[in-house]
């Protein structure tokens, strides 16, 4: 059982790696969209697509900030960071001010991350 759950695994793993977004369109972004207000956003990123741009990545959720600007007068800027391959809600701030307090909160652990896997089947160790 451990075997074929482990098969399983691989195999998911290897299609979620298949599975890259191509882009963001502003309808995805509207279902991402999990809180607003005057100075945070915060959306639920996808797993397979990077927050910041790197070596060999095609797609980087920066680039698509102005979908979460509304009336703003400039794009929200990422306040952290989540791997590529990891979903979750992310947040933005929108003015400089939010950016700095969300800095501070993050750098002194008064925000904290929680991370969280679900699986299906037995766990093998």
């Amino acid at each position: 059982i451990c075997a074929m759950a482990t098969n399983i695994v691989n195999r998911t793993a290897q299609a979620s790696k298949r599975a890259v977004i191509q882009s963001i369109s502003a309808k995805d972004s509207q279902r991402m969209l999990l809180y607003k207000d005057n100075d945070v956003v915060a959306i639920n990123k996808p797993a397979g697509i990077a927050v910041h741009a790197g070596p060999g990545l095609t797609q980087e959720l920066t680039s698509y900030l102005p979908l979460w600007q509304y009336e703003a007068q400039s794009p929200p800027s990422i306040a952290h960071r989540l791997d590529k391959d990891t979903s979750g809600v992310l947040l933005l701030s929108r003015t400089a001010e939010a950016a700095t307090r969300l800095r501070h909160l993050f750098e002194n652990k008064m925000i904290l991350k929680n991370y969280w896997l679900v699986t299906i089947g037995k766990l093998c160790l």
